[in-house]
């Protein structure tokens, strides 16, 4: 390996490209809403640039959530929320009557 592949492989581990990708996609969302408050939009254009913001908010709001969410924490319990009831308990008919 050459010395720039080794200085590369060295700092930049998948981790780390994962990590500056997460930056980099926060940066673009901070920089559209700057955009969106200072600029003026052509109104034939404004449909596209909307779906652009969009696309850009989720990749921010997708890695915001992946590293400092609970599993980047290492959270592993269980949810708070009760289960949801499943058919067989709504529709428990053990012993039932039924009117016909």
């Amino acid at each position: 390996m050459t010395g720039w592949v080794k200085f590369w492989a060295l700092f930049l581990t998948p981790a780390t490209a994962r990590f500056i990708l997460a930056l980099i996609a926060l940066g673009m969302a901070g920089g559209v809403m700057w955009g969106l408050m200072t600029l003026q939009i052509d109104e034939r254009n404004r449909e596209p640039v909307m779906l652009a913001v969009g696309i850009v908010m989720s990749l921010a709001s997708s890695a915001f959530g992946y590293y400092f969410g609970s599993t980047a924490r290492g959270d592993t319990r269980e949810p708070e929320a009760p289960p949801l009831p499943t058919a067989q308990s709504v529709l428990n008919l053990d012993g039932a009557e039924l009117d016909r």
